[in-house]
């Protein structure tokens, strides 16, 4: 048994080797997989800001419309407000497009995520209507980071 024991990663690492073809691991969002992207491109929220359409052994994935907000402002200020959330992380880069992919991790419940963010995204409308066009600008320079 000890001889096993002993051998077991080098047996691991040949049918690693062996069998390329193989994945050892599974990702679930892929967002470099055009394919994976077309499955999602016209997503159906059903009114929803954000939905969570996947999950794996550690983490859930949202979905969040960016087509609800209307200005560029308003992406920035939000994902500026996931970024000091804590434990939602942002997956993509081009705030651009209208599915924004977001994870977090199974130890906070999906309605926790989902109310926290609606809870945000109130919290940029808010915001948004409240500043001035010149303080919006003047916000944009020291915050956005997607430029």
């Amino acid at each position: 048994m000890k001889n096993i024991k002993r051998f077991l990663p080098f047996i691991i690492l040949f049918l690693m080797i062996s069998f390329p073809g193989i994945s050892f691991s599974q990702q679930v969002v892929d967002l470099e997989n055009p394919a994976f992207l077309a499955k999602y491109a016209n997503f159906d929220f059903q009114g929803k800001f954000a939905v969570q359409v996947l999950n794996d052994e550690t983490n859930n994935y949202f979905l969040a419309d960016f087509n609800q907000f209307s200005t560029y402002f308003e992406k920035i200020y939000f994902i500026n407000l996931v970024f000091g959330n804590g434990y939602i992380v942002n997956l993509e880069p081009n705030l651009k497009s209208r599915n924004i992919w977001f994870l977090a991790n199974k130890k906070y419940p999906a309605e926790k995520v989902l109310t926290d963010f609606l809870k945000m995204k109130a919290e940029t409308t808010t915001t948004c209507l409240k500043m001035t066009d010149t303080e919006k600008e003047n916000w944009m320079k020291s915050n956005n980071k997607y430029q």
